[in-house]
């Protein structure tokens, strides 16, 4: 029998799989996952703090800058400047990647002028102009005062000041003394010398010299002042027919007596005294006892009303993620608006001192004018303002009025209620057409010294001073105002 023989065969094999390109897709596919969960949280999560990081940058330079651009108003109204002053404004935040960053929303600048009757409005029942415009008027209305001894006190400035002698032809009788003298001495409060005046008259034969002579004080504070005069001026000399008058402006600039009243240390006392002849003198002060403008001299005006056209400009910035902003510039102030509320973060050049008998005020105001522009879409936008005829006041009222067209009324409010309490003058706001209105019998029984007006397009300030009664024709108060209109051009630049 024969055995079956068996071919032997190699064992069957299974065909591998093709598992790497299912690994390669799964790859791929986490990877862009992983991609797009991290674009995503990037998005979510980050970009909106970038955003955020990014508007709040870009508000804070808007803020600089239009504060900038408010400090070279300033200093065009307060230098009497004529150089233009241009300001350059962002309006939108730096580039990015795209993709990283929110669209960002529109920046405006605009202007927008006055119209017609409204601005800064100054008015008073009756005004006392001591200087305007560089120009003194003092010797409009000069009383003079005999000199017959006596010292005043408490002054705090001397704003002007003539001293007469009369009839110097008394140096050549019997009576009269050789040489005669009429002084001026400063004593400052710790009795000091601060300085003095001595108009001295001689006589030489059948020649008459009168000198002026200005003393300062001594290195050394002492009771006298140097034994040497800083300056000595020959005004009249070798003249045998004598004047009936013969005056001195201690406000000379050769005689170098306001370098004297500068350096000064205030309040002072001032003691005039003669020697061998008559004198008198013109003077107007402040004094801390006497009230601003003793002795005031000047051009009267009643009633006295003026009004100065000024617009404002608007810088607008919404954001995405910082809270949008509205910075309006007008009558030298700087207003913020935001959805949380309104202030002015940036006050005017605005002061106010006052005592029992004086109130000083002090006011520095650029007015703008121009045609009406506005720049959006730009990412930076210039503003150029360019000065005109500036106007300077010095004078004394026993009221004054200020009327300004805003729609910020309840922030300007604010500003002068806080000023003028923050000062010791006593008042109260009220909308307008209400007992703050000047003139009415709730001023004067209330013995306001102050009342504040608004209404939704304008703010008033009825100023009455120490003396609070609305129809006094007491000038206690004294007023320093600047006002300069600037022309407002704007341009886009990128």
């Amino acid at each position: 029998m024969t055995r079956k023989s068996w071919c032997k065969h190699p064992p069957a094999t299974r065909a591998p799989r093709e598992d790497s390109g299912v690994s390669t897709v799964l790859g791929a596919v986490l990877m862009f996952g992983l991609f797009v969960i991290t674009l995503v949280t990037v998005q979510v999560q980050f970009v909106p703090v970038w955003q955020h990081e990014r508007e709040a940058g870009l508000m804070h330079d808007v803020m600089t800058q239009v504060g900038a651009l408010k400090s070279g108003m300033d200093r065009q109204v307060g230098n009497q400047t004529n150089v233009p002053v241009t300001q350059a404004i962002p309006l939108k935040a730096p580039g990015g990647l795209g993709f990283f960053r929110e669209k960002d929303l529109a920046g405006q600048l605009s202007f927008a002028p006055a119209a017609a009757g409204a601005g800064l409005s100054l008015s008073a029942n009756q005004l006392m102009i001591q200087s305007q415009n560089g120009v003194n008027l003092y010797g409009l209305s000069e009383q003079w005062t005999t000199i017959s001894g006596g010292t005043i006190g408490s002054v705090t400035a001397v704003r002007h000041l003539r001293i007469r002698v009369i009839d110097p032809a008394c140096v050549a009788s019997t009576t009269c003394q050789d040489p005669s003298t009429v002084s001026l001495a400063m004593t400052d409060a710790n009795g000091n010398c601060a300085g003095r005046i001595d108009i001295v008259d001689s006589v030489a034969g059948s020649d008459r010299t009168i000198q002026a002579r200005i003393f300062g004080p001594r290195s050394t504070p002492a009771a006298t002042c140097a034994p040497q005069p800083i300056t000595i001026h020959d005004t009249d000399a070798k003249k045998q027919t004598n004047p009936p008058y013969y005056y001195l402006d201690a406000f000379d600039p050769e005689l170098q007596f306001r370098a004297v009243l500068a350096a000064a240390v205030y309040p002072l006392s001032l003691t005039f005294t003669t020697v061998g002849i008559q004198g008198d003198y013109t003077m107007v002060y402040d004094s801390l006892s006497g009230g601003s403008g003793v002795g005031g001299s000047g051009q009267l005006v009643q009633p006295y009303a003026r009004t100065n056209p000024s617009g404002h400009i608007e810088v607008r910035k919404l954001n995405n993620r910082y809270p949008g902003q509205t910075y309006t510039l007008e009558y030298g102030a700087v207003i913020l608006e935001q959805a949380d509320g309104c202030g002015m973060v940036m006050p005017p050049q605005f002061s106010i001192s006052s005592s029992t008998t004086q109130t000083s005020l002090a006011w520095s105001v650029p007015t703008l004018a121009g045609a009406g522009n506005s720049i959006q879409g730009a990412g930076t936008a210039t503003v150029t303002s360019t000065p005109g005829e500036r106007s300077f006041l010095l004078a004394s009222a026993p009221r004054l009025n200020f009327t300004l067209t805003t729609e910020h009324a309840y922030q300007w409010a604010q500003f002068w209620d806080q000023t003028l309490s923050a000062a010791g003058l006593t008042g109260n706001v009220a909308l307008a057409g209400t007992a703050c209105e000047p003139g009415t019998s709730t001023c004067s029984t209330a013995a306001l010294q102050y009342t504040i007006c608004m209404s939704p397009t304008r703010a008033t300030l009825n100023l009455y001073g120490p003396t609070t009664a609305p129809a006094s024709t007491l000038h206690d108060i004294f007023l320093s105002f600047q006002q300069e209109p600037l022309a407002i051009e704007l341009k886009a630049t990128g």
